[in-house]
């Protein structure tokens, strides 16, 4: 082989290395793109449920948190986000599943979802002690029909467990569905992770805030209203399929103390 016939060969074999070096990084930048970021667990401070007040977490319930089930069910941290008539309405701290408003690709409300009847028969049936479902209040949920493009939102249900509906949540925080809030903002367990949860990846936001279910109507009658990891809900032009897997469920109830 010429020096002439080595040079080439040997610039040809820098360039092949560069272009292998190239991929790779762009596979790592994907996989960080598309996984959150592990943190260290911190201590969550809670209070009993006896003492609880609005802005609180306590514990009630067990789930698979930790994403290690030889060490069976940990504890499910609730935010206590409001108090009426010696009521408290919780709200799960964390994303605590990933799973489809509904199976099937199809036109349907909350009352009719697959979503629904696991919330109200496998979740709650299993999560919950004898004496802990004494506590589970049975709500009566006004289901309004979708503001901006009038899709109808059903007919009203009797729940135990549910999803905050867009009204509820705007309610509560005063902001208008299109404006990012933080308190609206969640994150998912390692749980939720490894079954895949969405999580926002937008500029300026931390990666672990991911996207979750409202039970509202979203924009057709085969779509739902999310909440986006800043905080905005998604009630107008972007749809939310009932069928998606990787939006995050956060489960809702009235209890007594």
């Amino acid at each position: 082989m010429s020096s002439t016939q080595k040079k080439h060969s040997k610039a040809k074999g820098v360039l092949i290395a560069l272009l292998i070096l190239t991929v790779c990084a762009a596979g790592v930048i994907i996989y960080i793109r598309m996984h959150p970021k592990k943190k260290e667990a911190e201590p969550i401070p809670t209070v009993s449920l006896d003492k609880a007040k609005v802005g609180d977490i306590v514990t009630f319930g067990t789930y698979e948190s930790d994403n290690n089930t030889e060490n069976g069910e940990e504890p499910i941290y609730w935010d206590v986000m409001a108090e009426e008539d010696g009521k408290l309405l919780l709200a799960t701290h964390f994303g605590i599943d990933c799973l489809q408003y509904n199976h099937y690709p199809q036109d349907i409300t909350w009352e009719q979802c697959t979503l629904r009847e696991w919330l109200n028969h496998d979740f709650y049936e299993k999560q919950f002690t004898d004496e802990e479902r004494e506590h589970i209040q049975l709500s009566h949920l006004v289901n309004l029909d979708n503001t901006r493009w009038g899709t109808d939102g059903g007919a009203d249900t009797d729940d135990r467990i549910f999803l905050f509906s867009v009204a509820e949540l705007t309610a509560l925080d005063g902001k208008a569905t299109d404006e990012a809030d933080p308190s609206r903002e969640l994150s998912p367990t390692p749980y939720a992770v490894e079954r895949h949860a969405w999580y926002s990846g937008l500029e300026g936001f931390e990666d672990n805030c991911i996207f979750w279910w409202t039970r509202s109507p979203g924009p057709s009658a085969n779509s739902v209203s999310c909440v986006m990891g800043d905080g905005v809900i998604m009630d107008g032009d972007q749809a939310c399929y009932v069928s998606h897997d990787h939006y995050a469920v956060r489960p809702v109830m009235w209890i007594t103390r």
